[in-house]
């Protein structure tokens, strides 16, 4: 058993920030470091950022009974965003399951991934912010995703529904924005894209049938298994960091994914065969060190350079990053949409070559996984 550790008692920004999540997250572990009003406001807005109010607001709980509080106004701030994230997860839970069901009804076979299947593994799982709904639907009688079945099951719903490799947008259901996805994810590496495809294939009657109770008696859904999530979600981070921009939602996600692992063996040559090794060894880093894992939940050996620029990336980011606007609707009434699209891929290709001594394969793969990706729009 993990002996407790003892926050610093005056650091300050990002530290204090996280010292503060190590706490929320294992309050019989770590003690809440000292804090004054301006500390409170910063963790607010660093909460906020990363989408992760409702996490600390569970840390805030245990400081009741030491007498510590943060001032009345962040504290009433704070409660009344940790009510609008309950009152969301019970409506997306409803969501969830009533689309989960009527997917299932129309002939699929259905698999809810992350969102309100993550809430499930948190102490409180209405805590955690809820987004869209991600619902992967496969055929797996040949062990390949049916693609364009799913594609023309979407288009009748939503017949200009934007489409890439691994999903279509749905569009809206109950007031709430859907991904459909035919591959739950990918990677930029051909190569270790393929293997990973096949993997997933291998893998996904199993997830299909993993039949859990939403809390609140919304319904009944199918989501993944731990162990499968610990590659389906590891290759969603290795996305984000290369993509999209990180926070520590996602980790957070990961840290309790880790923890209801029940079976670790094979997983580290798992890992290893779909090219995951890198990015996991920098995410055990992050999760042990900045967020306080014990290494007896950790699937991988921890990578100190990799995990550094992890956390940097993570620490300077936020939840989706905060750079160029991802809504190119809007940013064309301003600008030529061409010259949006053109930003983004030098921000991309930026990114490929600020991280491809750490990451190559996925940095190398990328320019060529693009133009691929590019011709496979056109064809679908």
């Amino acid at each position: 058993m993990a002996q407790t550790r003892l926050a610093p008692k005056k650091i300050r920004g990002g530290k204090m920030c996280l010292a503060f999540i190590r706490y929320a997250l294992n309050p019989t572990v770590y003690e809440a470091p000292e804090m004054d009003e301006t500390d409170w406001e910063l963790l607010f807005r660093f909460s906020e950022r990363h989408a992760i109010l409702g996490v600390v607001f569970e840390g805030l709980k245990h400081l009741e009974g030491n007498g510590v509080k943060p001032p009345h106004t962040v504290l009433k701030k704070w409660a009344e965003s940790s009510m609008k994230i309950e009152k969301k997860n019970i409506m997306v839970n409803q969501a969830t399951a009533k689309l989960y069901q009527k997917m299932k009804g129309d002939g699929f076979k259905c698999c809810v991934l992350k969102g309100q299947g993550n809430n499930l593994m948190y102490p409180n799982m209405y805590c955690r912010v809820s987004g869209d709904i991600d619902i992967w639907l496969a055929s797996t009688r040949e062990k390949q995703p049916n693609v364009r079945k799913v594609l023309e099951y979407v288009r009748e719903h939503n017949p200009k529904g934007r489409t890439i490799y691994h999903h279509i947008d749905y569009g809206d259901f109950e007031g709430i924005d859907v991904e459909v996805h035919y591959r739950p994810s990918f990677m930029n590496s051909l190569f270790y894209n393929h293997r990973l495809q096949k993997w997933f294939m291998q893998q996904a009657d199993a997830q299909f049938e993993n039949y859990v109770e939403l809390p609140g008696n919304a319904g009944v859904i199918a989501v993944p298994k731990p162990e499968f999530n610990v590659v389906f979600q590891l290759t969603h981070i290795y996305s984000h960091l290369l993509n999209h921009g990180i926070g520590l939602r996602q980790l957070i996600d990961y840290y309790y994914v880790l923890q209801s692992v029940k079976d670790k063996n094979g997983m580290e040559e798992t890992l290893r065969y779909l090219g995951l090794d890198k990015i996991a060894g920098a995410v055990m880093w992050v999760l042990h060190n900045m967020l306080g894992l014990d290494e007896q939940y950790l699937v991988y050996t921890m990578d100190e350079q990799r995990g550094r620029v992890l956390g940097k990336e993570i620490m300077s980011g936020g939840n989706f990053g905060n750079k160029i606007p991802v809504n190119s609707n809007t940013y064309g009434k301003k600008k030529p949409l061409w010259l949006f699209y053109v930003k983004k891929n030098i921000q991309r290709l930026s990114k490929d070559i600020q991280m491809v001594r750490y990451f190559p394969s996925e940095c190398l793969g990328e320019p060529i996984f693009r133009w691929w990706h590019f011709f496979w729009r056109q064809l679908h």
